[in-house]
């Protein structure tokens, strides 16, 4: 036999003619957790009911306004106002940009706070660069990328942004691709430009060019598509030993044949001069 006690009738009794006292009076009864699942009836008032606890631990990607959930000062703001304006109209990596909201006069924490509450792909950013600096001036793959990291950047963010503004040409790597690849096409660019403002032989111009980073087989392919006059390019070079020293017809064309001339080209540009 069970040992469970029973409820005194009486007080479901009373607990029944409670409840019928109290819907009559239009009233409703408080929610309870053991009672009936029926709705309780809905009662009108004039008084304003306000909105329920809103959990403020809202992660920021869900906001409306991630800046509300941003932990910065208002010198911070400003700085990374200042950050966005800049990333608006140039490429910066990181530390460059941080370093540019220093000379604006942030203090480096500002600067630092401000450059990394932004959503930056620093990947892009180099791309962006290294595409500029094609705009303007030739670069070799291993050239550009050392400019890149002098600018800021990490190994493979500059790895990233060369090969992006390079493009699939096939001139990605400085050995490789035909005659149209940009690699080639930028040493040509370059062995032009040294030709503007300084005379040079075949072999100096070559040398030149794979001490800026191209490779020996872009370098010779650029030098021999600018059609040189060599001659012409020792007498230049003759003219400009005899600027500023003295030579014998002999010295002189011992110091062009040091600097890749061939003897006749020497010889030709010792002539050229008065030689």
């Amino acid at each position: 036999m069970s040992n469970r006690r029973k409820k005194p009738v009486m007080s479901a009794v009373i607990a029944s003619a409670a409840l019928g006292i109290f819907l009559s009076a239009g009233c409703s009864p408080s929610p309870s957790t053991g009672g009936s699942s029926a709705p309780a009836p809905s009662v009108e008032s004039s008084q304003t009911v306000g909105p329920p606890d809103v959990n403020t631990d809202i992660p920021d990607e869900v906001l409306d306004d991630p800046d509300e959930a941003l932990d910065l000062t208002t010198t911070q703001f400003e700085a990374r106002e200042s950050a966005e304006s800049y990333l608006a109209f140039a490429a910066f990596s990181r530390s460059g940009l941080i370093d540019q909201l220093k000379f604006e006069g942030f203090s480096k924490a500002d600067a630092t706070a401000a450059v990394d509450s932004l959503n930056v792909d620093w990947n892009e950013q180099a791309a962006k660069s290294a595409e500029s600096y094609l705009n303007t001036s030739s670069f070799s793959r291993s050239g550009l990328i050392e400019q890149l990291a002098y600018e800021g950047f990490s190994q493979s963010q500059a790895e990233y942004g060369v090969d992006a503004a390079f493009g699939d040409s096939g001139g990605a790597g400085d050995g490789g691709g035909g005659g149209d690849s940009v690699s080639r096409q930028n040493a040509i660019e370059s062995a032009e430009s040294y030709l503007q403002y300084a005379a040079f032989s075949r072999s100096g111009l070559i040398e030149q060019l794979e001490y800026e980073g191209y490779s020996s087989a872009d370098a010779t392919y650029a030098v021999d598509s600018v059609n040189a006059n060599w001659k012409e390019q020792a007498a230049k070079s003759a003219e400009s030993y005899l600027e500023f020293s003295s030579f014998s017809r002999s010295e002189l064309i011992d110091q062009l044949v040091y600097e890749g001339f061939s003897r006749s080209e020497a010889e030709y540009g010792a002539a050229a001069v008065g030689l």
